[in-house]
């Protein structure tokens, strides 16, 4: 499945969208909730703020300032949210 740039693989319950940090506009608190939104084939906005969950500045303080074997994982919205400095945002449902 392809859509807005980002390759989706699909295993099991883990989707994996990567999508090469920093080479797009948006921002961390947007593409995370869109790759849940389509692990969970719905629509971003039903998606609750990603800042109730994660400090969405600190994320992306963290990711524009770490190398590529950074990686933090946190619970959003009842999945498992897996960023890593390589570019891939991973969800396990």
């Amino acid at each position: 499945m392809k859509g807005n740039g980002s390759t989706v693989e699909t295993e099991h319950s883990t989707r994996t969208v990567t999508d090469g940090l920093g080479e797009t506009p948006d921002s961390l608190g947007v593409r995370i909730p869109a790759a849940v939104a389509e692990a969970a084939d719905c629509d971003p906005l039903d998606c609750p703020p990603l800042q109730q969950y994660v400090d969405v500045d600190s994320l992306e303080r963290l990711f524009e300032s770490g190398g590529p074997d950074l990686e933090v994982s946190f619970s959003y919205d009842g999945v498992q949210v897996t960023v890593s400095g390589g570019g891939t945002v991973r969800i396990e449902q």
